[in-house]
């Protein structure tokens, strides 16, 4: 049995007389959905109108008017009898107040939104007036974000992140703004996941490769603005590579294997380095992807943790055997940090 949605309808009433297109064999029903409505619908008869092998099919909606917001999506199930007519279906509508075209934000939102950004502004100043403390409060601001999704939506927290980017703007400048944008945007992304409950390979695998795009693109455009040749980019990398090639020659000679260095490793690595350089756009953002997943998961774990912490049931990350390994080694350094403190 196969579903196609076939109308969408508002119903603002009792006996509001609906129209659904005739299809041969079809039984009426109705996607469930949050709103007030769930009665039954009965198939109009008489006149052939029941018949549903004429041209429509109309029936009435009977039971409590709907809450405001509220819209009755039919849905069709194909079944081979070919006149269902008098038959009794379920009428469930659905809340399509949260749909992007109907989304209207209440008080409370507004004043979640401004408070959780406003608290995201603020880690942010910390974090530029503190540089001592500038990776703890940065890792912080994505739990605001976080927690503004998993309390609200999506869609308050990007009204949340506009904000916090305009104040941020007016406060520290334009040149602030893409960190602010980065921390923000990882936190709307987790909150988001953690929410519908992604995994975490999953959370991690999409969020490492748009950050990658993200950043590597970023750095791209701001080498075009500066003016500086995509060219410089490439010869840094050259020389960057000859550098270290530079390190191993000298800690190799100290130790003897000069020699086996040379004519063993190097002819391979260096034609390796010679392929990647020729593709070094592609090497570009295959550095970033590597360098960001140590990056990410140290975001995901802070940010799930102080999300636990503060109530709310999402997946723990990393969970398992792993997760109290971590409590106990955390436990220990404090034990051992307490008896250096007080010995002193």
């Amino acid at each position: 049995m196969r579903q196609q949605v076939v109308d969408d309808v508002g119903l603002a009433g009792v006996d509001r007389r609906l129209r659904l297109r005739q299809q041969r064999g079809v039984v009426a029903s109705v996607v469930a959905g949050d709103c007030v409505l769930r009665q039954p619908l009965t198939l109009g008869g008489g006149g052939g109108e029941g018949n549903l092998r004429k041209g429509q099919i109309g029936y009435n909606a009977s039971g409590k008017t709907q809450a405001s917001g509220c819209k009755l999506r039919v849905a069709c199930s194909f079944r081979p009898a070919a006149n269902d007519a008098g038959s009794v279906c379920r009428a469930e509508s659905e809340d399509v107040s949260n749909w992007p075209m109907n989304r209207t934000l209440r008080a409370i939102d507004i004043a979640e939104g401004a408070l959780l950004a406003d608290i995201a502004v603020m880690f942010q100043l910390l974090a530029v007036y503190l540089p001592v403390f500038d990776v703890f409060f940065r890792l912080l601001i994505p739990v605001a974000f976080a927690v503004l999704v998993l309390r609200r939506s999506l869609y308050v927290g990007v009204i949340g992140l506009f904000v916090a980017l305009f104040i941020v703007g007016v406060m520290t400048g334009v040149h602030f703004l893409v960190v602010t944008l980065l921390s923000c945007g990882a936190g709307l992304y987790l909150g988001a996941t953690m929410k519908y409950r992604l995994g975490h390979f999953s959370t991690l695998l999409l969020g490492v490769t748009g950050a990658a795009i993200t950043v590597g693109g970023l750095t791209l455009l701001f080498f075009l603005l500066a003016g500086l040749p995509l060219t410089d980019l490439v010869e840094s990398l050259r020389k960057s590579y000859r550098a270290l090639v530079a390190v191993i020659d000298f800690l190799t000679s100290s130790i003897g294997w000069i020699d086996w260095w040379r004519q063993t490793i190097f002819p391979t690595i260096d034609a390796l380095a010679e392929l990647a350089l020729a593709y070094w756009l592609i090497l570009w953002f295959a550095v970033i992807w590597l360098f960001l997943w140590p990056v990410a998961m140290i975001v995901y774990y802070t940010t799930n943790l102080f999300v636990r912490m503060l109530g709310y049931d999402v997946r723990p990350f990393p969970g398992g055997r792993i997760e109290r390994l971590m409590r106990r080694i955390a436990r220990a350094l404090v034990r051992v940090a307490g008896k250096h403190i007080s010995a002193h």
